[in-house]
């Protein structure tokens, strides 16, 4: 298929500048443990099925849709083997666009239909055996993929976190230069946007809220992911920015997306759609202390307090307490079109 009309629409307004857009891949593997590449038409390189999210699509839903549209295939999907971001999926097309992929990796297994490349995205499709993946030309963010991929147990993997506070602990946060720049571009038009969130548990059980400088309201640690970090990178800069909390992530527990995820900032009138990654997180340092930039207050409450929180976030959190290995995502409920 054609670049979608959301990418084709930024691209008119910011050129060859960065976007950093969600994305998904699928990972479908045959009786003897091989798995499905295609190879793709634009650069003659083998790849994982996969493409870019659409306004208003989950996560699970592009899957299956590209699945359909670049081999013929209708999957089922099992579960997310990973949701990952950072240096490793930059891409500086040759027409010079540049792209940061934040990418959601389903494993499935076929359901129906006859495999055939479309000829327009995907010319080739065949399975690899591990040992076979050395002769391909991939690049780092499917060699990082696939090796995730090959582990026998089904578990959502992340990134393992880098970023560390800086000397002193300065804490500085606020809206990115990304989200700044793009929007002195764009203006107030939609904007799809990575984020994360976090569950922090202290030793007592007690789950870390902040108090929203926006709104008085109290929430859990969250904001967006920038286009050069790890979504691991991303929770452990946010709850330390907003909370002065350092955290380690223990789970990733669920992705969360879809049309009731839009929203129109208040002060702004700026329109965007949140891909929310949350993680299970424990406390390894700092202490509790509003930023007053995006905090105003930051306190521990027991579990059975948080029914002050919107239902989205009771729902995040009652997930993130079930002990999943694997991430919770909403099923797909796409269909193919027949003619």
């Amino acid at each position: 298929m054609p670049v979608s009309s959301y990418i084709h629409r930024l691209r008119q307004k910011v050129g060859h500048d960065l976007l950093h857009i969600p994305s998904v891949t699928i990972l479908v593997f045959d009786e003897q443990g091989c798995v499905l590449l295609v190879k793709d038409a634009g650069s003659g390189q083998w790849t994982t099925p996969g493409g870019a999210i659409d306004p208003g699509e989950r996560p699970a839903d592009a899957a299956m849709r590209e699945m359909w549209e670049e081999t013929n295939l209708l999957v089922e999907l099992s579960h997310i083997t990973g949701i990952y971001g950072g240096p490793e999926f930059f891409i500086t097309y040759p027409n010079g666009d540049q792209t940061s992929y934040f990418m959601t990796v389903f494993a499935a297994r076929i359901a129906g239909g006859k495999m055939r490349p479309d000829q327009v995205e995907t010319l080739e499709a065949d399975y690899f055996a591990p040992d076979d993946l050395d002769r391909l030309d991939l690049s780092s963010w499917k060699r990082l993929v696939l090796a995730d991929a090959f582990q026998s147990q089904p578990q959502t993997r992340y990134q393992p976190n880098t970023w560390r506070p800086a000397p002193g602990g300065l804490r500085t946060g606020g809206m990115s230069d990304y989200i700044r720049q793009i929007r002195a571009k764009i203006g107030k038009e939609q904007l799809m946007s990575p984020a994360v969130g976090a569950i922090v548990v202290n030793e007592e059980g007690h789950i870390l809220l902040q108090k929203r400088a926006d709104n008085g309201r109290w929430a859990l640690p969250a904001g967006g992911i920038e286009p050069y970090e790890s979504p691991t990178q991303a929770v452990v800069r946010e709850v330390w920015e907003e909370t002065g909390v350092l955290v380690e992530p223990i789970q990733l527990t669920g992705i969360y997306s879809g049309p009731e995820y839009n929203f129109v900032f208040a002060g702004s009138g700026d329109r965007v759609e949140v891909f929310s990654v949350i993680y299970f997180c424990r406390p390894i340092g700092g202490r509790p202390e509003p930023d007053g930039l995006e905090s105003v207050d930051v306190a521990y409450f027991a579990p059975e307090a948080l029914d002050f929180l919107p239902e989205k976030w009771q729902r995040r959190t009652a997930d993130a307490f079930q002990n999943h290995s694997t991430a919770r995502f909403y099923p797909a409920t796409w269909q193919p079109h027949h003619s």
